[in-house]
């Protein structure tokens, strides 16, 4: 597992993927080719998540649409894609199993891999070390974490 950064003991962020303000990770696995997934703080908000609608393998998406809808016991939530693409392969375990999403957001619950375009903007996304320090004024303002 690759090295990751605790805040509080509450939220985890993994090194070597990037992270948009949405909540979304992204690691390119090949190359041009991404795994995306939520954050381990978006799996907290959202609480448990029940069900999972994925896309479709072979389609295009564009960056900036929803690429999946995640239904929790809280509240109905779009992941929505940080880049253009086609849609190689979905994580058909959470169909079955969308807790895995929340159980270990970077691992075994990753939601798809996309063919990107080439040079993707990964540089408009934060690394692991400017997305915790974003959390970390998110959890302020909400009062989770007092420490900074």
């Amino acid at each position: 597992m690759p090295p990751h950064i605790d805040i509080n003991n509450y939220i985890v962020v993994n090194d070597g993927r990037y992270y948009s303000r949405d909540h979304v990770w992204i690691m390119e696995i090949d190359r041009n080719v991404f795994r995306i997934g939520i954050t381990d703080y978006a799996a907290k908000m959202l609480e448990e998540i029940v069900f999972i609608q994925l896309p479709s393998v072979n389609m295009l998406i564009r960056r900036g649409d929803p690429i999946a809808v995640l239904e929790s016991v809280k509240t109905i939530a779009e992941v929505i894609s940080p880049i253009s693409g086609e849609i190689l392969k979905i994580n058909e375990r959470l169909i079955i199993e969308p807790e895995l999403i929340n159980l270990n957001p970077y691992n075994d619950g990753w939601i798809a891999e996309i063919k990107g375009e080439d040079n993707p903007p990964l540089r408009e996304m934060m690394t692991a070390t400017s997305y915790s320090n974003y959390i970390k004024r998110l959890l302020s303002v909400e009062g989770i974490l007092t420490d900074k």
